[in-house]
């Protein structure tokens, strides 16, 4: 879905499937802000439909001598950021399609890999997961004995440069190398307490697999409590045994940048752009 100064961009179709935008000329101003966001809890979302009407909007804004900031609340493509497999390498022409368009600022939310800002122009990061912590722990009783949890060495990289305030667990993930399913899951640095709790923070949850490893991990520890936060999450995640009611997760904390979905389990947090 595409948003333009705070309104949803309407999109109609011709009868042969392309797209009929509406005029967005009345909302233009001289700072203006263009929102993507993911809908994958609507199962007709197609991504690269929305990547094709950017170029209609930036185009219509570069008509009337205007520009904007880009928000990319997720990168599209950011999984693909190396070639893998017989699988083309997508996120580089993504990034150059999206330079291209000529955005005065580029914002990403939380992107998944460093390639994202070494590829886009103009780019700039913001990390809605850090601001979240305080509020969480404060809403769980987090204390001085209690744990962040990294499950994977991608998250690590992502969040250790942070001061998170608490002690930290870095976990480690294995992958079937054909399947490419999650087979193991261990401690590679730290330690949890039996009786703690315990905070696992990631930036995208899809099928859950990372996550449910790591809680299982945590259980069998002795952890009480498992609490969840992600800043990307997507609809498939809520038929994943990660949030059923035998799941040892507690809350799942997220934004809305990939479903909106009410669940008993899961609280959206706000993401605070500027």
């Amino acid at each position: 879905m595409l948003r333009f100064n705070g309104e949803n961009i309407h999109v109609r179709y011709f009868s042969n499937t392309e797209c009929r935008i509406e005029d967005i000329y009345k909302d233009i101003k001289d700072k203006n802000i263009v929102e993507l966001l993911f809908e994958t809890d609507w199962i007709g979302y197609k991504v690269n439909e929305d990547l094709m009407n950017l170029l209609f909007v930036s185009s219509e804004l570069k008509r009337h001598g205007k520009n904007a900031t880009l928000v990319l609340y997720s990168m599209p493509y950011q999984r693909m950021d190396r070639k893998c497999g017989n699988d083309i390498y997508t996120l580089g022409p993504v990034c150059e399609y999206i330079n291209w368009l000529g955005f005065e600022e580029v914002v990403v939310v939380d992107p998944h890999s460093k390639a994202t800002l070494e590829l886009l122009k103009n780019v700039r990061d913001i990390y809605p997961l850090i601001q979240w912590l305080p509020k969480v722990k404060e809403e769980i009783g987090f204390t001085k004995d209690d744990y962040i949890v990294f499950p994977d060495e991608g998250a690590a990289r992502r969040y250790d440069k942070y001061d998170l305030d608490a002690n930290i667990c870095f976990c480690k993930k294995r992958r079937n190398e054909i399947s490419n399913h999650i087979v193991e899951s261990k401690v590679i640095s730290g330690h949890v307490k039996p009786g703690s709790k315990c905070i696992i923070v990631d930036d995208l949850c899809s099928t859950g697999g990372t996550l449910l490893k790591c809680c299982n991990l945590l259980k069998d520890m002795g952890v009480r409590e498992v609490y969840v936060i992600i800043t990307h999450c997507e609809a498939k995640a809520l038929t994943s045994p990660i949030l059923d009611k035998e799941s040892s997760v507690i809350k799942m904390f997220t934004s809305r940048s990939n479903m909106s979905k009410e669940h008993d389990k899961i609280e959206y947090l706000d993401i605070n752009l500027f």
